[in-house]
């Protein structure tokens, strides 16, 4: 993505665009359109990749049923493996085929890239079952599904995240467009915005801090509580009112008739005290948490917004360092302000080389006729580099 952006950026040059908006859907059509960098046979790898990602959770679905058959039964005839087999290519089929299809890709792009690749396709079916029981019409649902991979608005977990923050010529308050992309394919990127991840500042929206990627310890400051522990307070409560039938159940002897009307008014009687719980609880973060934070937020000089973002990074990589979590965030931290007066500040940035020794990276990187611009309009660096 470093080479695609900084790209973009050459392509751009000192055109300047309204909006901010403008700018990411520049960038969309800018990787559109760029045939030599995602060349054929990158698309091809690429769509192995993305299609075989995709078939793994099928497999595992069928394997996961077959140990469970194998491990109550001691064995699974070769028919009820090829029952469970199209049964759950039967059920990823259905979720493809019915979920939303991604803007702006043509109609006909599922079957463009059925006759294009449709061996790559079958290659990928070989690699991801092996020898597991395919019938024709199985098979050709997975060619179907393979073929709405970059068509359908359905994601991996591990996708690319692109992030166009600053503003537009006509934008005098900041804002962020994030993006998931998960890859290329007959020249149309695999892109969605993501909604939870991009804010305009305006009026009624005066400041807001979004986390990137490990977001944990900015929800833990940001709201008071992490988002993996308030989760497993809501399966405790949910085993609670479990245990709570079981116990009322056993109390009563209660037949099987009755058991299962026990169980049922249990499950009623606890859903609207445990959703009041958590409303109250949320209702207690946003009031005590959420907004003062947001409103001292609105209100920092730019230089302790760099401080805050900085500290917060720090704060995820400490925890990382001292858990068993993954190492994901760590070392130098690269800080910058954008703002519509001075443009793009660096506050802190790494480099993998030695500054001394690369003069010319800074002559070329920062141009005089570039650092001119910057003085009569920082607005426009920060745009030029988003």
């Amino acid at each position: 993505m470093e080479t695609i952006i900084k790209s973009f950026r050459g392509e751009l040059g000192e055109e300047r665009l309204p909006h901010l908006r403008d700018y990411a859907g520049r960038l969309i059509e800018y990787i559109n359109g760029h045939k030599l960098m995602f060349n054929e046979g990158f698309q091809e790898r690429q769509l192995f990749t993305s299609v075989v990602m995709q078939f793994r959770p099928i497999l595992n679905d069928i394997d996961q049923q077959i140990r469970e058959i194998i491990a109550q039964a001691g064995s699974i005839s070769d028919s009820r493996v090829r029952t469970i087999v199209a049964a759950s290519i039967r059920k990823a089929h259905s979720l493809w085929t019915r979920a939303d299809r991604l803007p702006g890709v043509p109609a006909n792009h599922p079957q463009r890239i059925r006759r294009k690749w449709r061996r790559q396709i079958e290659a990928a079916i070989d690699y991801t079952f092996q020898k597991l029981p395919i019938d024709p019409t199985p098979k050709n649902r997975l060619i179907e599904i393979a073929c709405l991979v970059f068509t359908a608005n359905l994601f991996p977990d591990n996708v690319s995240g692109v992030v166009i923050a600053g503003f537009g010529e006509e934008d005098y308050l900041p804002g962020v467009v994030s993006f998931d992309m998960e890859g290329i394919l007959l020249g149309f990127v695999k892109a969605r915005e993501n909604d939870e991840k991009s804010a305009i500042i305006d009026a009624r929206n005066p400041a807001a801090i979004i986390p990137f990627a490990q977001g944990d310890m900015v929800r833990l400051f940001m709201e008071g509580i992490e988002p993996a522990f308030r989760q497993k307070i809501e399966h405790a409560l949910e085993d609670f009112i479990a245990e709570l039938a079981d116990a009322l159940v056993t109390s009563t002897n209660a037949t099987a008739r009755r058991e299962s009307t026990l169980r049922r008014q249990v499950d009623q009687a606890g859903t609207a005290p445990a959703k009041q719980f958590f409303d109250r609880l949320d209702t207690h973060s946003a009031q005590f948490h959420v907004h003062p934070v947001v409103s001292a937020v609105a209100n920092l000089p730019k230089e302790e917004l760099a401080g805050m973002a900085e500290s917060l990074v720090s704060l995820t990589s400490f925890k990382r360092r001292v858990t068993h979590d993954p190492e994901t965030v760590g070392g130098p931290i690269d800080v910058a302000v954008i703002s519509k007066g001075d443009g793009f500040i660096w506050i802190n940035r790494k480099h993998y080389f030695d500054p001394a020794l690369n003069h010319q990276f800074f002559t070329n990187y920062y141009p005089v006729n570039s650092l001119r611009s910057n003085r009569s309009s920082g607005a426009g660096d920060a745009r030029r580099r988003k």
